[in-house]
C-alpha cells in the first residue's frame, strides 16, 4: 500500500464512523440510549462486548 501510516489509520477511522452511520439506520425506536449503543456495537463487530472478553 502507498499510503502512510496515518493516511491508513484514518482511512479506518472513517470506515468505522460510517459503519456507526449506518447500524443507526436499522435501530429500533424504542431501545433506550444503553440499549442503541448495545445494538450500534453489535451490527458493527457481531456480538457485545462482554461476549468478545
Amino acid at each position: 500500500m502507498s499510503k502512510t501510516l496515518e493516511d491508513r489509520f484514518l482511512m479506518c477511522a472513517e470506515m468505522y464512523d460510517d459503519a456507526k452511520e449506518f447500524a443507526k439506520i436499522a435501530i429500533p425506536e424504542h431501545l433506550t440510549s444503553k440499549e442503541r449503543e448495545l445494538y450500534i456495537f453489535k451490527r458493527i463487530h457481531g456480538a457485545v462486548p462482554e461476549e468478545l472478553i
